[in-house]
């Protein structure tokens, strides 16, 4: 800019419609069934307990790495079955568990 000149002169009005394209986010995730392990008891333990011996899983492997997956799968597995799964959600107002009547 040069002063005591008029800005006209100078500068030329340039005007611009611009559009952003950006991924819309959504507020609701994809949840995993999780296994219940928070309703294991003595009880369910020894069902637990008892698929996992009846299976055997660690006797049909061959190498530690492969019976190591073989036996967190049978643990898995008999925890599906007698624990059950949640796909989560949970109380909607976290907040709200201290209030009473």
């Amino acid at each position: 800019m040069i002063p005591n000149e008029l800005l006209g002169t100078q500068h030329r009005l340039m005007v611009l419609d611009m559009e952003f394209k950006y991924a819309k986010r959504s507020n609701r995730r994809v949840r995993e069934p999780r296994i219940k392990w928070w309703t294991l008891t003595k009880e369910t333990a020894g069902l637990i307990v008892e698929r996992i011996a009846e299976e055997r899983a660690w006797r049909r492997v061959e190498g530690a790495d492969s019976m190591w997956d073989a036996v967190a799968d049978c643990i898995r597995r008999s925890a599906k079955e007698t624990l059950g799964l949640s796909m989560g959600g949970g109380n909607r107002m976290r907040g709200a568990w201290w209030w009473n009547e």
